[in-house]
């Protein structure tokens, strides 16, 4: 073995180590490979490389990061390469940008959108992520300058995952208007009925409309208004998710915005508060889909990627000029139908436009007559389900309406209608034992309310308050309407120490928002007083036992109602009154038996 004599022991370790050196090399291209390591391959097993640059989406536990650029590696350090890449590669891709710009250098783009330019070149089977009123490519004269996306650090404990390109495109940053492309196999949503409330997430927040308002909260935007309940510790901060269809197909997007709270009643503190939020939509943003408009919005708790699949359909609320329309508080259980006959028949007469209630859990007999005043027109009925938080109770048929959970539901109901009904001139929140009557020569709602406005020019909205007839002070006279039998009212608006409930009038566009007992306006208009000699308002109730004083409260005798009597009995015996009142013949006989003799 002479030549093994030749060879030093320090030779041979040198050998051995060299040997050594190049096995680990090559381990090492082999493993980061990732046209041979599994874990680095896509479902489509290899990323496809184009001429021009790509966008790859990464995946971080469901949260996706779009960049601008090829990639043959996994990234490393926490995100700092993949910053250092897409610097590196910026000039590529500017070139890349004029190329398929059609090297017009000196051209403004500014009115091709974004996405439109964003899409040339990374290709139209890529999803692209927009912000809302900026956008990723910005037109200027000379020059074509890419705004850098957002690159979002990943934590050293957590992995990265490589997806292909065309199943994924959430980005995981997003400034308030970013619309979130849905996937294709997503399912088709679906509009809330009758009823339903909206949950956001699973905070103890339920909202039951949305209402648009233009340039109102925010200014020089597209603003919906959101109303309902929510619970005084659930959190305020949420996402507004609009879409303009239901079936979220190839190309379609959520337009994501933050919902802030707009005012939260505490005035009484209950299980739920009557809650409004609003959404503003910037008027960049809104002008890329104003020819389908604001159509639908749900809502999600941190993003519209989890968001829920049930909407709400966005209300336009129509002009009304010169409108008056009434607001009724929450109607529930046993409603008497001769009264409301008489009711609907006074204000009609009155003047009045539309009627809105709001109402669950209502008996049949007061459900027909609601039922055929919604038939003719007059009134819009809102089936509401109160809601309740985790650990509250359910509303009851049996509760007062005094209790202050259902006053709180009266305020939302009255909040409701404020949205709903904007486009009206006022909007009056009252009771349908609760008749305002003119005086002197004032005989409709629209003459009442601008001779109050002459009176309270700097006004826009005001307090009717009431004197109360008891139905249990014996009839006066006899006539066929309830309202005319009893001329006998309280001395003074209230009675014994009890404060009684007023009516509110106010001007949609000019209001806050509305109490339980007073309007809240906006700046520079005030609530105030109705001047008492231009009105009366009267309450029809029955005094309960259980209240002090209003058997033996002072009265005195008002014949302001005798005026209207014979018109409403005429306007009651027009309606189908064997189909409305089919338990109510004696009054329908009396009635008309009456009207026979005053002929």
């Amino acid at each position: 073995m002479p030549f093994c004599r030749r060879i030093s022991p320090w030779t041979v370790v040198k050998l051995c180590g060299l040997s050594l050196l190049v096995f680990i090399v090559y381990i090492n291209l082999k493993v980061t490979d990732p046209r041979r390591d599994p874990s680095h391959q896509t479902d489509a097993h290899h990323v496809h490389v184009r001429d021009r640059p790509n966008y790859l989406i990464f995946k971080d536990n469901g949260e996706m990061i779009q960049l601008g650029f090829n990639l043959s590696r996994r990234p490393r350090n926490n995100g700092r390469d993949l910053e250092r890449r897409l610097v590196d590669n910026e000039d590529r891709i500017h070139a890349s940008v004029r190329k398929d710009l059609g090297e017009k250098k000196d051209t403004d783009v500014q009115g091709q959108t974004g996405r439109d330019a964003a899409q040339k070149v990374v290709g139209r089977d890529v999803p692209v992520v927009m912000k809302a009123g900026d956008t990723k490519i910005v037109g200027q004269k000379k020059e074509v300058v890419i705004k850098p996306l957002a690159i979002v650090p990943v934590a050293k404990d957590k992995k990265m995952e490589m997806v292909p390109n065309k199943k994924e495109s959430a980005p995981q940053t997003r400034s308030p208007g970013t619309p979130v492309p849905k996937k294709t196999s997503a399912p088709t949503l679906r509009v809330l009925g009758p009823g339903e409330n909206l949950q956001v997430g699973q905070a103890d927040i339920y909202l039951n409309s949305a209402v648009y308002y233009e340039h109102y909260p925010g200014n020089h935007t597209a603003n919906v208004m959101l109303n309902g309940w929510a619970n005084n510790r659930a959190r305020s901060t949420f996402k507004c998710c609009f879409t303009t269809s239901l079936a979220m197909g190839a190309g379609d997007a959520f337009v994501e915005v933050p919902a802030q709270a707009y005012n939260i009643y505490k005035q009484y503190l209950v299980d739920m508060q009557s809650a409004e939020y609003f959404c503003s939509v910037p008027d960049p943003q809104y002008s890329k889909i104003a020819k389908t408009g604001l159509r639908y919005v749900t809502l999600a708790e941190s993003s519209c990627k989890s968001a829920t699949k049930d909407v709400l359909k966005i209300e336009y609320p129509a002009l009304k000029a010169g409108g008056i329309g009434i607001c009724l508080r929450v109607l529930y259980g046993s409603l008497n139908p001769e009264k409301l006959v008489e009711w609907f028949e006074y204000v009609r007469l009155m003047g009045v436009a539309k009627v809105v209630a709001y109402y669950y859990a209502l008996e049949p007999y007061g459900l027909k007559v609601l039922e055929h005043y919604k038939q003719i027109g007059v009134l819009d009925m809102i089936l509401t389900t109160p809601a309740k938080s985790k650990a509250g109770q359910g509303r009851s048929t049996k509760q007062s309406m005094l209790e202050k959970q259902m006053l709180v539901d009266n305020v939302m109901a009255a909040n409701g209608c404020k949205q709903r009904m904007s486009g009206f001139d006022y909007v009056v929140v009252m009771d349908t034992d609760q008749f305002i009557i003119p005086k002197g020569k004032l005989n409709s709602y629209s003459e009442l309310l601008a001779e109050t406005l002459k009176r309270r020019p700097a006004s826009s909205s005001f307090r009717f308050d009431q004197h109360v007839v008891f139905m249990n002070w014996n009839a006066t006279r006899k006539s066929p309407l309830h309202i005319t039998k009893h001329t006998t009212r309280t001395k003074s608006f209230s009675y014994a120490n009890n404060v009684t409930t007023p009516c509110l009038v106010f001007k949609p566009q000019r209001t806050f928002y509305v109490g339980m007992d007073q309007v809240f306006t906006r700046t520079p208009f005030k609530f105030e007083q109705a001047p008492s000699e231009i009105y009366e308002l009267f309450q029809y109730r029955f005094c309960n036992k259980a209240w002090r004083g209003c058997r033996e409260t002072p009265k005195v005798t008002d014949n302001a109602m005798l005026a209207h009597e014979t018109k409403i009995v005429d306007r009651i015996l027009r309606l189908p009154l064997a189909a409305l009142l089919p338990n109510n013949l004696n009054y329908v006989t009396y009635m008309k038996s009456w009207r026979q003799k005053t002929t």
